[in-house]
């Protein structure tokens, strides 16, 4: 599932947000991990044990056998197919409703400053308890439900023991195969134990599924021909280019020539298109309409990472890794480090980093920056140093 995620275009990725993502890769396929160890096998071994024991038990007693087989089969449909109805429902409408407070939580970290300088924390708090409250409303239902049949299965249970026992005694069978069908009709109530849960929470299973099942569908990754030629400054024509996003034309009947040299500057409200642009130019995604070519290749014919070798792309959001500053620096080119590479890091330190190192770099103090884990306030650089 990863390995075909990366691989997606921006636009398609842009479908959903980073922590839905998120939420897929990992409580979606836990949840259908569970699905041989809580769906499959548990019913089945249920299943057979009963038909077993029943079975057993007509060699010594047939109206017991007739008895179990009465009592546990029907209940087994219950425990199963019961449950699953009775349940579907909230837990299937739990999947999404955990993934919505999921999202909540990490737009509550990630834009904690913007909502306190706004003012909008209190609100969006109250979004997230809205959400929060849903959730607990499904599980408190499934929870229930889950113990109603659990009291069930005991019931049924205890009256199977008993009546197993009422049968000996109105056989007038021995007191060693009374005791012996007793405690197997209690045994069989352990491989009906779990199935309450399991199945009422059959829709989920189900709703993760369908969920996997739609990444999986989603338009493969880009190809294209490997770009070749040297490092020279290209030529980037956009011609009558348009894309259409949300049923909105974000962009329509662009003209621009981009000399070799040339700088350019795009200016426009928030929205209007501007990073767009420079997305088409690496190919985070292809116009609708129109077309880019770079040099005299169609951009849209070409491999993107040949074309990303070639085109200096800085997002506007730059993501600093959990690593060192060294590693973060080497995500361009990730060539095996050398001595030669470790100065070339250090000088770059001390002639772009912070201002006690413009000012003078003490002896050892680069090298143990560029080493040292972004963030880290311990003399190294920290992620503002990076920036």
């Amino acid at each position: 599932m990863f390995a075909r995620l990366v691989r997606l275009d921006a636009r398609t990725l842009s479908r959903a947000r980073a922590a839905q993502w998120l939420n897929r890769l990992t409580a979606d396929i836990d949840t259908l991990d569970n699905l041989y160890l809580r769906l499959l096998a548990p019913p089945l071994v249920a299943l057979v044990a009963i038909l077993g024991f029943a079975l057993f038990a007509m060699l010594f007693l047939p109206a017991a056998g007739w008895l179990l087989l009465g009592l546990l089969v029907p209940l087994w449909l219950v425990l199963t197919v019961g449950c699953a109805a009775w349940g579907w429902r909230a837990s299937h409408r739990r999947v999404d409703r955990q993934e919505a407070l999921r999202v909540r939580a990490v737009e509550q970290v990630e834009g904690l400053a913007e909502l306190t300088a706004y003012g909008a924390l209190e609100t969006h708090l109250d979004h997230w308890r809205a959400e929060e409250q849903g959730l607990l409303d499904d599980q408190r239902l499934l929870g229930k439900r889950t113990a109603a049949a659990n009291a069930l299965t005991t019931l049924v249970i205890q009256f199977a023991a008993v009546g197993v026992l009422a049968l000996g005694l109105v056989a007038l069978s021995s007191g060693a195969q009374m005791v012996m069908l007793t405690l197997g009709t209690l045994a069989v109530a352990e491989g009906l134990g779990g199935l309450p849960m399991a199945f009422t929470q059959l829709g989920a299973t189900q709703r993760a599924a369908e969920r996997l099942n739609a990444q999986t569908a989603l338009t493969p990754e880009q190809a294209g021909v490997t770009l070749q030629g040297g490092g020279a400054a290209p030529n980037l024509v956009y011609r009558d280019v348009g894309l259409c996003q949300g049923g909105r034309w974000v962009l329509r009947g662009v003209d621009l020539i981009l000399a070799p040299g040339q700088q350019v500057a795009v200016i426009g409200a928030s929205g209007s298109g501007k990073s767009t642009l420079a997305q088409l130019a690496v190919r985070a995604f292809d116009p609708d309409i129109g077309e880019l070519r770079f040099d005299d290749h169609r951009v849209a014919e070409l491999s993107p990472d040949s074309l990303r070798a070639r085109v200096g792309y800085l997002t506007q959001r730059s993501e600093l890794f959990h690593d060192t500053l060294a590693a973060n620096l080497r995500m361009g080119d990730p060539a095996p480090a050398t001595p030669s590479s470790g100065r070339c890091l250090s000088r770059w330190i001390c002639t772009s980093g912070p201002r006690r190192c413009r000012r003078g770099c003490r002896p050892g103090s680069a090298s143990r920056g560029v080493s040292s884990p972004v963030g880290s306030a311990s003399g190294g650089a920290g992620a503002g140093d990076a920036a």
